[in-house]
């Protein structure tokens, strides 16, 4: 259980922050290599176009799009399986969630909290009962993405005194 940590906080604001398992040396390097990679290709790219005396066509911008956007979208994942982390703040008047990737965060979402209800998604990975947080209102949904074992995201909330449901 030390992989995956949930706090609730009660400070200013409640907070329940989950956090992500972070994953092998493995993963982390051949997704690094790949970031390398896209980033670096363009550049290589047209630096052998200018090197063999050809000049540079309109095209190399699409190119540096393409490899700059899949360059940026494995940079997230990398930044999410080394410290990615679910941040949720309970408001009087709204619920507030937003990924955080450690060096930048995703937008924020946020419901409007009356009517409020907190439901536990269970899942069964490999013979252990794991759990997702999904808040909902009347119109509006949150569903966390990373899955936290079922005894302790349930203490966590029960602790905390919301009213969770299992679903």
């Amino acid at each position: 259980m030390d992989h995956l940590q949930t706090t609730f906080i009660h400070s200013p604001l409640p907070t329940l922050t989950i956090s992500v398992k972070k994953s092998s040396l493995f993963s982390r390097i051949i997704l690094a290599i790949f970031i390398i990679l896209f980033f670096t290709a363009p550049l290589l790219t047209s630096g052998f176009i200018i090197y063999s005396g050809q000049n540079l066509k309109f095209a190399i911008i699409i190119f540096y799009l393409i490899f700059g956007l899949c360059g940026i979208f494995f940079l997230r994942l990398f930044l999410w399986n080394t410290g990615g982390r679910e941040i949720i703040t309970f408001e009087k008047e709204k619920v507030n969630y937003f990924a955080d990737y450690k060096y930048f965060k995703d937008r924020k979402i946020s419901i409007a909290s009356d009517a409020l209800s907190i439901d536990i998604v269970e899942t069964d990975i490999n013979d252990e009962k794991e759990g997702r947080l999904k808040i909902c209102n009347r119109t509006e949904v949150i569903e966390t993405v990373i899955r936290v074992p079922l005894a302790e995201l349930t203490d966590k909330i029960n602790n905390s005194g919301l009213s969770v449901f299992k679903l």
